[in-house]
């Protein structure tokens, strides 16, 4: 088992064939410019994900597999220009598709908390709350009661 703490390099070979779980709290992932976020920055810090600098189709080829990667491309939306996926935890969490568990879930109500949480390409969705709403029991379907 493997775990990402600041500082820690990622490599594909952590993960190849475990259960990838990503914990959640929607407030550290969900802003309108995810430019600011080091999550989605290329750092350098992840291995193994994605093909090297010099391979385009294949990058071009990723990013028509999975078009909500984040890029270096001439124009948003243009893939003719030769794009490159940028070397980011967040876009290798993509390709993963983790286990994603949501801290207070009951509190993604937003086309914002839902275009965040969907973004990652979750393979599954656990939401735990402790004040879970009584209206909506599929909201609230991870609750935890004492």
């Amino acid at each position: 088992m493997a775990a990402v703490a600041h500082g820690n390099k990622l490599s594909a070979r952590d993960v190849q064939g475990q259960l990838c779980v990503m914990l959640l709290m929607l407030p550290s992932a969900n802003r309108q410019d995810k430019q600011t976020l080091k999550l989605f920055q290329d750092r350098g810090d992840v291995q193994g994900f994605f093909t090297p600098e010099g391979d385009q189709e294949a990058h071009q080829a990723l990013l028509k597999r999975l078009p909500n990667l984040d890029a270096y491309t001439p124009k948003t939306g243009d893939l003719s220009l030769w794009p490159m996926v940028k070397d980011s935890l967040g876009n290798a969490l993509r390709l993963i598709r983790p286990v994603v568990v949501l801290d207070e879930g009951h509190k993604a109500i937003s086309e914002l908390a839902f275009q965040t949480l969907y973004g990652f390409n979750p393979s599954v969705v656990l939401e735990r709350t402790a004040t879970p709403k009584e209206t909506d029991p599929a909201i609230s379907m991870g609750s935890a009661s004492v």
